[in-house]
């Protein structure tokens, strides 16, 4: 229901939403995403997109954000410029 409230409209962005927003720790988010086989191919970009809008949901500063998304950047290098 949240997913569908915040307008991720396609089951790939679903998945990565409830990823994202089920995990307690940024690295168990990333083994998520990893095993989930999402930061590969164009996905990748989904992700960003998807972590860019959850990180501007949030009323103040939540640093879970900053760290899932460094993680994401030293493992898939071309993320970077989608951020």
């Amino acid at each position: 229901k949240l997913a569908a409230k915040q307008r991720m409209n396609t089951d790939l962005r679903r998945n990565i939403f409830c990823i994202i927003m089920g995990s307690d720790v940024c690295q168990d988010a990333f083994e998520k995403l990893v095993r989930a086989s999402v930061l590969r191919g164009k996905s990748e970009r989904e992700v960003v997109r998807v972590l860019v809008h959850c990180c501007g949901q949030e009323k103040v500063y939540n640093p879970y954000y900053a760290h899932l998304s460094k993680r994401i950047c030293s493992f898939q290098n071309k993320c970077k410029f989608t951020f």
